[in-house]
């Protein structure tokens, strides 16, 4: 064989290697767009009822819980426990959580959301919480700058996530210490928590140990794994229970909650023929920002057989609910919840 030929070989072996490469890749490609598609398609169908109980308030035993340990419980000694206040230059504090009771207070509502949540799932919860102005528990270690600065929370777990100061400042953003008139629960963040108004769950550790202001480039545990840093939250709607659906010639009571994060709800509008006409729903609640709304709507008797109802939000700046489908990550699942019912 000659030189020619040898390298005339190699160089054919070297093409088919690269095509039978590029043929893997495509069919690996076309194997993971199937399955998106799938998922996308599977997504995007009406899913099973299954009648929720909601209540304004969320019981503390029926509240979500997200950690990045869902076997983490602080075992503590409350009268020990220190929250580490770090600032620039070396300013730094220590205040316990008898200290953090004695900053001015008051009670709010405030609705959690995980940013894991799927359209028409359970990962949000509402409750009242006892708090103080986070304003007020950072004063001691304070900096006039605030270019470049963030403030990063700590949890007792190792959890942690920044925002920059100045959203921080600008708003009303606490720290809270009791839940539904008792102290934080281990589940919730015993013994103090941080709210961050519009923001999803992963913006705001529990557990706390220690707060730093900071002018170094600090993420957070999520976002270094691409998750988002903004992590602002995304309106959404859910049908919660259906009454009646089984009660030959009775009308059919729907009803659920709607949420839009730090805009307060304006409307919920509820369809019964898969998004062909819709019908404003009344709200039963009085319409809060970072709070969830209650709504209900009384669907008079239709024919018997299986209809796909959908529901959606409007906020008080008239923003509608997005209604493209998209998946929980990076940044929030979007889309409408349907739910198929069955009437007899």
């Amino acid at each position: 064989m000659s030189d020619n030929d040898l390298f005339g070989s190699i160089e054919k072996m070297d093409k088919d290697q690269m095509k039978f490469g590029r043929r893997k890749f495509a069919v690996i490609l076309g194997v993971a767009a199937a399955g998106l598609g799938a998922w996308k398609y599977f997504e995007s169908l009406p899913q099973t009822y299954h009648p929720r109980k909601v209540s304004f308030i969320t019981p503390n035993d029926e509240f979500y819980s997200v950690s990045v340990n869902m076997f983490y419980r602080p075992k503590l000694d409350l009268a020990k426990w220190r929250l580490q206040l770090i600032g620039i230059d070396n300013k730094t504090s220590e205040v316990s959580l008898e200290d953090i009771r004695k900053l001015p207070s008051k009670t709010i509502y405030y609705t959690y959301c995980c940013i894991g949540n799927k359209v028409g799932a359970a990962d949000i919860s509402n409750a009242t919480w006892k708090v103080a102005m986070l304003k007020d528990l950072l004063a001691p270690i304070m900096t006039d700058k605030r270019e470049g600065v963030r403030m990063v929370s700590t949890g007792l777990d190792g959890y942690y996530s920044s925002m920059p100061l100045e959203e921080v400042l600008e708003q009303e953003t606490y720290i809270a210490y009791e839940m539904n008139g008792v102290a934080l629960p281990a589940d919730h963040g015993m013994p103090a928590r941080i709210i961050i108004p519009g923001r999803y769950g992963m913006k705001q550790p529990k557990w706390l140990r220690k707060i730093e202001i900071t002018d170094r480039k600090v993420t957070g545990y999520w976002e270094e794994q691409n998750w988002s840093d903004d992590a602002q939250i995304k309106a959404s709607s859910r049908l919660d229970y259906a009454k009646d659906i089984e009660t030959e010639g009775a009308d059919v009571l729907l009803g659920g909650i709607a949420f839009c994060g730090k805009s307060a709800v304006s409307k919920v509008e509820v369809s019964t023929d898969n998004g062909k006409t819709w019908n404003e729903a009344t709200l039963e609640t009085k319409p809060e920002k970072n709070v969830w709304t209650l709504w209900k709507y009384l669907w008079k008797r239709p024919q018997s057989g299986t209809y796909t109802i959908i529901c959606r939000v409007i906020d008080e700046n008239n923003k509608r609910q997005i209604e493209r489908e998209q998946d929980w990550f990076p940044s929030g699942a979007t889309g409408l919840h349907k739910v198929k019912l069955n009437l007899v």
